[in-house]
């Protein structure tokens, strides 16, 4: 066990830019629970983010989580330079408020190399969401995936942090392979994934329906996440008119962002428009999951893909997209058993989803099992659970050279 595990009076100062109230992604969800596990645990937690929501500079969440936020990051000036103004940002941020404590834990490469430059690589611990260069690939690959396009400058400041970094988590074994064939090997590379809450109190599927006016019987597959060309949504559309969509059948979209625009002009062109619905960014989309008869997350880059975990607790199959050397990069494969929970489709054929999809529409009694299945399997990925995975990989970094 690490001398972290040991020590119940050890502090951990975590760098994120965004920390509840305010919520985004699942990036923020690893780390509200990875923080309030490890007070919970008796650890002191610091937190140092920015203020984006005009919340108290000062707050104590619960006793061992301390949250500390500061006026947010603006490049101004340096807008052109924005990663490297980043960089200083957080640097100047270490200064004024020196993290105590024998582990700095940082969620993205210009915290860590600010870390780094402000003198505290020996307590440094690197969670990145994603491998820049991995990003930047499959944006090589796809022009309309312009999110994906990264600057070098990016690239290189990922690539310093991780190559310098005592230790790196990540949150799957697909981020793993890509940090290992863009940057190289690293001695302390390890696996963290993503935890899941399951609720009880879901709302029941016909109260749901009716609710929003689809029909009892009709199919409704549904997405959940960011607007953004990276999530492959087209790939979605395409399948859904590949299967030859029934009447009172409903695509569910739930998201914002600003690939929007072009998505609806994708289902005018392919002729399904009148069964997507748009419902936007919603503050809790678990309470739709039950109108829903399967959770599709068609996206080119996924670092993990906590949205069908998410899926699985609530009872549904989910259907992901597999990994491609060229054209894809995601962890499906590490979430779904394939035709047990859910279904991993071909990368590059929406012929594949269609199947599936055509499949699950066709067999409800096999596909409430799934669910079930799927239920049952997300059951096993509690956050309590996991955080014992995540002080077992990291050490006391403070004695390290």
């Amino acid at each position: 066990m690490s001398a972290m595990a040991r020590d119940e009076s050890a502090q951990v100062t975590l760098l994120c830019s965004r920390f509840r109230p305010e919520r985004y992604g699942g990036v923020e969800e690893r780390l509200w629970h990875v923080a309030s596990a490890l007070a919970r645990r008796g650890r002191r937690v610091e937190v140092l983010t920015e203020n984006r929501t005009g919340a108290p500079a000062d707050e104590m969440f619960e006793p061992g989580l301390h949250v500390f936020r500061f006026e947010p990051f603006d490049p101004g000036r340096l807008w052109r330079w924005f990663h490297a103004a980043q960089v200083r940002w957080w640097y100047r941020t270490l200064k004024a408020h020196p993290p105590q404590g024998n582990v700095l834990w940082a969620a993205d490469p210009m915290m860590a190399t600010a870390a780094i430059l402000a003198g505290y690589r020996r307590q440094l611990v690197f969670n990145p969401a994603a491998c820049a260069a991995g990003m930047t690939h499959i944006g090589r690959f796809h022009e309309q995936v312009t999110t994906m396009q990264l600057p070098r400058s990016l690239v290189r400041i990922d690539r310093f942090a991780y190559l310098r970094s005592p230790v790196v988590l990540v949150s799957s074994e697909n981020v793993k392979k890509q940090f290992e064939r863009f940057y190289g090997p690293h001695p302390s590379l390890h696996v963290c994934r993503y935890g899941v809450e399951l609720s009880d109190n879901l709302p029941a599927r016909a109260d749901v329906r009716r609710r929003m006016g689809l029909a009892s019987d009709a199919f409704v597959a549904g997405f959940i996440g960011r607007l953004d060309p990276c999530k492959g949504i087209e790939y979605l559309f395409e399948a859904a008119r590949l299967m030859g969509l029934h009447a009172d059948d409903r695509l569910l979209i739930i998201g914002d962002g600003s690939d929007e625009a072009r998505l609806r002009e994708i289902a005018s062109r392919l002729g399904i428009e009148q069964h997507v619905v748009w419902l936007g960014r919603l503050d809790d989309p678990s309470a739709i999951c039950p109108a829903m008869d399967v959770l599709v997350l068609p996206s080119m880059y996924e670092a993990f893909g906590l949205v069908l975990l998410e899926g699985m607790a609530a009872g549904l199959p989910v259907i992901g997209r597999a990994d491609d050397p060229e054209m894809s990069f995601t962890a499906s494969r590490e979430i779904i058993s394939d035709g047990v929970t859910g279904f991993v489709t071909d990368a590059r054929e929406p012929s594949s989803l269609a199947e599936k999809l055509q499949w699950l529409r066709a067999h409800p009694d096999e596909r409430r099992s799934m669910g079930g299945r799927a239920r049952l399997q997300a059951s096993t990925r509690n956050w309590d659970a996991l955080i014992e995975e995540y002080l077992a990989v990291v050490p006391d970094l403070g004695e390290r050279s």
